[in-house]
């Protein structure tokens, strides 16, 4: 069982980086986003997890691996709410261009610093129960 939940706890994860590629295009033609700033929302995500996974993974080694896992996991929820609230407010053209791009690009990276704790967690706790 607890295999099983750390799959979907990773799967999550990975899930989170990839979901929005086929919908980001046409959202960022409707929000008037140049090829550049849409690349860079895209970007965001990875980076922040691959900037902040060593990070998390010493955390579990402090905090506790199911208190880390939690973390991401409303860390990713936390960042897909948000960038979907911000993108809201930019189709309602409710923010300037420049407060949309940063919203946006903040959210991801935010999204992806603290989701990147599921990871190198989630294989700690794998190797810890093996």
């Amino acid at each position: 069982m607890a295999m099983a939940l750390l799959f979907l706890a990773i799967f999550g994860s990975i899930l989170g980086l990839t979901i929005l590629f086929p919908i980001l295009g046409p959202l960022g033609r409707s929000l008037g986003l140049s090829e550049t700033e849409i690349g860079s929302i895209s970007t965001g995500y990875a980076l922040a997890q691959f900037l902040t996974a060593p990070f998390w993974g010493k955390q579990s080694e402090k905090w506790g691996r199911k208190k880390v896992i939690l973390v991401g996991l409303f860390g990713f929820c936390f960042g897909f709410a948000a960038f979907g609230w911000i993108a809201m407010l930019g189709l309602q053209g409710s923010v300037n261009h420049n407060a949309l791009i940063a919203g946006l690009i903040a959210s991801r990276f935010f999204g992806g610093a603290l989701s990147a704790a599921t990871l190198p967690t989630a294989q700690a706790y794998a190797a810890d129960i093996s």
